[in-house]
């Protein structure tokens, strides 16, 4: 049985490299995958910070991480993407923050969130998640209670436990005291028979019990199932991270069969290439990681064009109707109360996250793609001589620099019959393919450090050279040269980083004398918490100075790749009721 599901899946990922459109075939039924986003508030204030966690994961395929690469988008009431992310997907899950602009003007956002994958299915199919911005320089009596029907008591978000879905969450009390230690156990719910569980990856989030919106005016369009896929337009993340283009020519039309050659500058040398199909679009899969990524394309004619694809949704192409702002009158009384708290915490330096230490820089690859070569050069061990071609005229037999007439030539000679390759040789500049030998020639000899010779035709995918000369400068930035007519470099962003960390509190320690207010209203934000084989795991965090009712909430995968989430309730203070 699972070798048949391989051989399945197999099939499956390699129709889709071949990204050809299918609207001629019959309908097919493809997987579409489910995607969930945790946020660590929904009611805010400009200026604050908005944790994320996003789960993805395919029912029939749970293991074979579809989608390296998930899209997230705060977009506003009048359809406008604000803020956008990239954020790669390790084992189905990735997390980041949004800093909230100080400019935003109040209203009911979407959270929008999705992968490639997912964009062919529909935004029907996509994550969408409600948020409350309010901005008090607008003043919260110019949106007060305009809702049909009034009510006096404040309507709640997660009043309740929810542990259908496989989690249970096990507070060690219910009621707590300002500043006190809480425990609660979150258990994975299994069967007797299934035996030991893996891990699960999950997240959690203990916040200040939030107001609801009006529903009647703040109603979302309903989420439904992913429609079944009609045609393949958007290829999968796979195992990296896809970069998507357009080849034309000058006049603006699609160039058919163009090749288009990627490099990376730097101290390795690695190459890719591809052709364009029938309406001029091109394709190439980047390594899965973060960060930007320094690219250079040779195009098939000086004339030539690319036009990267926009990767990112952009709002909704069918928006919900505008949601109109409605607020209850104890929803602005709980907003004046949190936005007085929320001016403490800014005046005492208490925000829920800083800057955390930065990841570390992707490590440089100093790889090639060759696998071995006849000579290398390193032309501090030589003594120095005028120019680029006398190193070869004295060192290395096998390279020719010719010249006539003002332009040079390079040939690689057959060491066994003594003449030049039919193939024109593969020159690489800091790992760049690069064609204009006359600048090569001028490259002054203090800039280069090492030389790399192929004297021999080298096959390598889809190209073949007739050798290869690789010449890397001590900077190894490709800037000794210009780029030529046919060339266009980018700075390409990939995934955004994980720039910020939760702050919890630990009130294990003695006060000082000059104590501080603890005013935060989410107090416990684990974007990586991991339930062990044993199916069980706690969290602890520390109440604040905040009395109230707290929601407690956890999501995650499951250990068969089920999207789970669970809430549950607590409250801090001597009568919690009181303080709604």
């Amino acid at each position: 049985m699972k070798k048949t599901v391989t051989l399945i899946a197999i099939i499956f990922f390699c129709h889709t490299i071949c990204g050809q459109v299918i609207a001629s075939q019959p309908e097919l039924n493809y997987p579409a995958e489910e995607i969930m986003v945790h946020l660590s508030k929904t009611c805010l204030f400009p200026g604050e910070v908005v944790g994320f966690k996003i789960y993805c994961t395919s029912p029939l395929f749970p293991n074979l991480e579809l989608s390296r690469l998930a899209f997230i988008e705060l977009v506003s009431d009048r359809n406008a993407s604000i803020l956008r992310k990239k954020i790669l997907l390790e084992h189905g899950t990735g997390g980041g923050e949004f800093v909230l602009p100080d400019d935003l003007s109040s209203g009911i956002y979407t959270v929008l969130t999705y992968t490639n994958w997912l964009k062919n299915f529909g935004e029907e199919s996509f994550s969408r998640k409600n948020i409350l911005i309010v901005n008090p320089d607008q003043g919260l009596t110019q949106i007060s209670d305009t809702c049909d029907h009034h009510r006096n008591d404040l309507s709640f978000l997660g009043a309740n436990d929810h542990s259908s879905s496989g989690l249970m969450l096990l507070p060690d009390k219910k009621q707590y005291a300002i500043r006190e230690k809480v425990s609660i156990k979150v258990k994975l719910r299994q069967d007797e028979d299934e035996g030991q569980v893996a891990d699960g990856l999950f997240s959690v989030s203990v916040c200040r019990t939030e107001p609801s919106l009006c529903s009647e005016q703040s109603k979302m369009l309903e989420r439904h199932p992913a429609k079944e896929m009609k045609e393949m337009k958007y290829l999968p993340d796979f195992k990296g991270i896809r970069l998507t283009g357009r080849l034309e020519d000058a006049s603006g039309n699609a160039m058919k069969e163009g090749r288009v050659i990627l490099s990376e500058p730097g101290p390795g040398t690695r190459i890719s290439s591809t052709l364009s199909d029938s309406e001029g679009n091109f394709h190439f899969l980047l390594k899965p990681q973060e960060g930007e990524m320094d690219l250079v394309f040779t195009l098939p004619e000086h004339d030539a064009i690319i036009k990267m694809e926009e990767p990112y949704w952009n709002g909704f192409k069918n928006p919900p109707l505008q949601q109109e702002l409605c607020l209850h009158d104890n929803t602005i009384s709980f907003l004046e109360k949190r936005f007085f708290h929320f001016q403490l915490q800014q005046k005492f330096n208490q925000s829920n996250f800083s800057k955390g230490r930065l990841p570390e820089r992707n490590k440089v690859d100093s790889t090639s793609f060759y696998t071995h070569y006849s000579r290398l050069l390193k032309l501090d061990d030589y003594i120095l001589l005028d120019s680029l071609p006398e190193y070869f005229y004295e060192l290395v037999p096998n390279v020719k620099f010719i010249q006539s007439r003002g332009k040079v030539d390079i040939k690689v000679v057959d060491p066994v019959s003594a003449t030049g390759y039919k193939e024109s040789p593969g020159v690489f500049i800091d790992g760049v393919l690069y064609s204009d030998y006359n600048e090569i020639a001028r490259i002054p000899v203090s800039e280069i450090d090492n030389i790399a010779i192929v004297a021999e035709v080298y096959y390598y995918r889809d190209l073949s050279f007739g050798g290869i000369i690789d010449l890397h400068t001590k900077e190894a930035d490709f800037s000794t040269v210009p780029l030529s007519s046919n060339m266009t470099r980018l700075i390409y962003p990939l995934a955004s980083r994980r720039e910020m960390k939760y702050n919890s509190q630990d009130y294990t320690l003695p006060d000082t004398p000059g104590r501080i207010p603890d005013f935060r209203y989410l107090i416990c934000w684990e974007p990586d918490f991991t339930i062990g084989a044993s199916g069980e795991n706690t969290i602890q965090f520390f109440t604040g100075d905040v009395v109230g009712y707290f929601t407690v909430k956890v999501t995650g995968i499951s250990p068969d790749g089920r999207l789970v989430q669970a809430e549950t309730m607590i409250s801090v203070g001597k009568n919690p009721e009181n303080v709604r």
